[in-house]
């Protein structure tokens, strides 16, 4: 009762403010319970704030001189007090995260209304079988935005605690460290997790909670803050039909079993018979907080979670493994940035000092989104949420850690023939976690491409694969042709030359159909992604004019990207 008053008052919404009929009980001189306690206190006239800051009246009978504390008549005790006395004994769990229903974001903005559905009660969420590979083309959102899209619509998340290894002499505090199961859909993995993970987590997310009630000056919180509490009250005329009809019915009370109820006893106070039980109670605070949309969405939970927008695209394989990261700056090829004191560093001359000049001197560490795939490996940077970069797993993969690789303890070196990255992070722990994966991806799904093949090729021999011989150009501009019209998701062209008003199919019986720029900007505007990389030739040797081709491909669609040869790309 307590706390279904203290979310009932807080911030001073009214009912029919936050548009729900929770029924926040409220007590009478009788002690019965009610339901127009804000009228009552409205009449009281006095306010106060208990030890977790809720807004609630203090006052009894008497008269409002006395600052709020005076007392009534003689033999005369108000009940309503009772409603948000302090409890004397230890709360078990914290219940601060209950919301008046799962919310979903339709559309945030400005003054415009913002529609909101309790998905408990609508079904116009439909479960959706997978995320398209088109996605991957988004416009990028930086990582602690409302705006992602991480999840499968329609789908949950399943939670299981596999397992968990217990370790009271290096950690004393935290000693037990669980391995959490997790499903979405078809993607299953896993994470490892202790319980002040969870702590920091569920204290986020009540902070997080609380902001939605504070009219902070910030453009983003106040859409939040209006998303929440205009969840009812939408505009009639913005809504469908099935849509106001949904929005008339009354909201249910959530019941107490559904309510993420966060366990506030440490591990170091868990003896080991009771392990079970506390697995079982973070279990069910996991579930039941990714059940409500408001906090699933929440970049602190994907974060916890080791999820991203790439994670649940069945195009690009399995989910792999993610995780934020510190990289070093620099990160081409060893030798090639910083000091090097006339090659005695990169010698070996000197260890620790060379790790001091290109950590410390001339380097920095940036925050990246790291994730590893079963054939490629790269990071995001999460302040704009761009793609940085893309690393093939090759010949030349090699991973290492420890203080002579990277000087540091938590650090690893990744190498291949293309790159060479210097990524740490927070533990040790963490560090040879990755280090193993990566490992297990290189000699498993990747191993076609780290292990020797026949005639030193970067790919192995593949049979079956679709390939034909032509005796002329005619019959190859002909299958290049038909390739290009069915095409339904990328298109990548690499030439020496290349000439955009070129005929795919002769004689050109059929106008200009089969042209190519008239072929690439019809398939870009069907929502196809086009790339074209073509030769940056030297004009005073060839006049094969590549600038005239890119500025007449460029111009026909926005889809169609074109690069010349000579003009690097930008690394971080």
């Amino acid at each position: 009762m307590t706390d279904e008053f203290e979310h009932l008052v807080s911030d001073q919404m009214s009912l029919s403010e936050i548009g729900t009929s929770n029924p926040a009980l409220n007590c009478d001189d009788t002690g019965t319970a009610s339901y127009n306690l804000t009228a009552q206190l409205d009449q009281q006239g006095c306010h106060g704030t208990d030890s977790r800051g809720a807004y609630y009246n203090g006052t009894t009978g008497g008269s409002g001189d006395g600052g709020g504390a005076g007392a009534g008549a003689a033999g005369h005790h108000d009940a309503s007090l009772a409603c948000y006395s302090i409890r004397s004994e230890p709360e078990e769990y914290d219940e601060n995260l209950d919301a008046p229903d799962s919310v979903t974001y339709l559309s945030i903005g400005g003054n415009n209304p913002v529609l909101v559905i309790r998905e408990s009660d609508a079904d116009s969420v439909s479960p959706a079988s997978e995320i398209p590979y088109s996605y991957v083309y988004n416009t990028p959102v930086k990582f602690d935005s409302m705006r992602r899209h991480i999840f499968i619509p329609g789908l949950e998340i399943i939670v299981e605690i596999i397992d968990y290894e217990r370790s009271l002499t290096s950690h004393v505090l935290n000693p037990n460290l669980y391995t959490v199961k997790l499903t979405h859909g078809p993607f299953s993995w896993t994470i490892q997790k202790r319980y002040n993970h969870f702590r920091n987590l569920h204290q986020q997310l009540t902070t997080y909670r609380a902001s939605l009630h504070i009219p902070f000056p910030t453009k983003s919180h106040k859409e939040r803050r209006d998303s929440f509490r205009n969840m009812h009250t939408v505009h009639q005329a913005t809504a469908s039909p099935a849509m106001q009809q949904k929005l008339g019915k009354p909201l249910k009370k959530i019941k107490k079993s559904a309510l993420p109820r966060f366990p506030l006893k440490p591990d170091s106070l868990v003896s080991f018979d009771a392990i079970p039980q506390r697995i079982k109670q973070l279990e069910e605070y996991l579930y039941n907080l990714l059940n409500i949309s408001l906090y699933r969405n929440f970049h602190g939970t994907i974060n916890f979670l080791e999820v991203s927008h790439i994670s649940f695209i069945s195009a690009l394989g399995e989910k792999g493994k993610e995780g934020p990261i510190k990289k070093r700056t620099g990160s081409t090829r060893p030798g090639q940035s910083g000091c090097n004191f006339c090659g005695c560093l990169a010698g070996g001359c000197c260890v620790r000092c060379s790790y001091f000049c290109t950590d410390v001197l001339w380097s920095k560490w940036r925050n990246r989104w790291f994730f590893v795939k079963e054939t490629c490996f790269g990071y995001y940077r999460p302040k704009d949420g761009l793609l940085r970069c893309v690393v093939l797993f090759d010949q030349g993969f090699d991973i290492s850690s420890g203080m002579y690789s990277t000087g540091m303890r938590n650090g690893l070196q990744i190498a291949t023939n293309s790159r060479y990255l210097v990524i740490k992070y927070p533990t040790r722990r963490i560090a040879k976690e990755w280090m193993t994966h990566m490992k297990r991806v290189a000699n498993e799904s990747a191993r076609d491409f780290t292990l020797p093949n026949p005639h030193q090729s970067f790919a192995p021999s593949r049979p079956g694969v679709q390939a034909g011989w032509f005796v002329d150009g005619a019959g190859y501009m002909s299958a290049v042709a038909d390739a290009l019209e069915g095409a339904t998701e990328e298109i990548f062209i690499t030439d020496w030359m290349l000439s955009p008003e070129i005929y795919m199919k002769r004689p050109a019986i059929d106008g200009d159909y089969w042209r190519l720029d008239k072929i690439l900007k019809r398939k870009a505007e069907q929502g196809i992604k086009i790339f074209v990389l073509l030769f940056k030739e030297l004009d005073f040797a060839l006049g094969i004019n590549s600038y005239y081709s890119k500025a007449k491909l460029v111009e026909q669609h926005e889809n169609i990207k074109v690069r010349t040869h000579t003009h690097t790309l930008p690394t971080t």
